[in-house]
């Protein structure tokens, strides 16, 4: 339920990772893939909303999305 609501809260990547180390989790990624499944209608809605909003490379800076990979690739290589 607490992951739940932390996705619901569009946190930056930064917070997502205090979020996860709060419920115990010593990788963000164990949070996301454990708890943060997104349900195949809801994945739909927030692809069309990135497209509508222009998030991205549209107005020249990273995306939340791309920002959140980038995250991910940086904490795997590190091990964390």
């Amino acid at each position: 339920m607490l992951v739940r609501h932390g996705m619901s809260l569009s946190l930056t990547p930064e917070e997502m990772k205090a979020w996860s180390q709060n419920l115990g989790h010593s990788d963000v990624l164990t949070t996301f893939t454990s708890y943060g499944q997104v349900p195949t209608h809801r994945q739909g809605e927030l692809i069309r909303g990135l497209k509508q909003s222009g998030t991205g490379a549209d107005n020249g800076q990273p995306s939340e999305m791309e920002l959140l990979e980038a995250l991910v690739a940086r904490v795997k290589s590190r091990g964390i």
